[in-house]
């Protein structure tokens, strides 16, 4: 899975600050605490992998999402196809492949 997201997309876009973590991987944010108590974060986001074990900044985000939305991932076309949006049991909130629609766009 690492390999996969180095080749097609953290160094196609250049992300430096952009990893998958892993259990043996150093962390390099700012530790989280909740009522004084440390959080393990390392651990839990490296068991994580593919639903959010990536770790990153906000410039890195803003070039990922500028590249996913202007089909610089995959062919421009792909993207309509992942807003077929399903409706959830909780309105206005729909599902696409890979995307959320919460009612309201997000993007123009």
């Amino acid at each position: 899975m690492e390999v996969a997201y180095g080749k097609y997309i953290f160094k196609p876009l250049d992300l430096q600050k952009t990893y998958l973590q892993t259990v043996n991987k150093g962390w390099d944010i700012t530790p989280i605490y909740n009522n004084g108590k440390f959080i393990e974060v390392p651990g839990i986001v490296a068991s994580e992998r593919s639903t959010g074990g990536i770790v990153s900044n906000a410039d890195e985000q803003m070039i990922f999402l500028k590249a996913f939305f202007a089909g610089k991932l995959f062919k421009k076309d792909y993207l309509n196809s992942m807003q077929n949006w399903n409706d959830t049991q909780f309105p206005p909130i729909q599902y696409g492949t890979g995307l959320m629609h919460c009612g309201l766009p997000l993007w123009h």
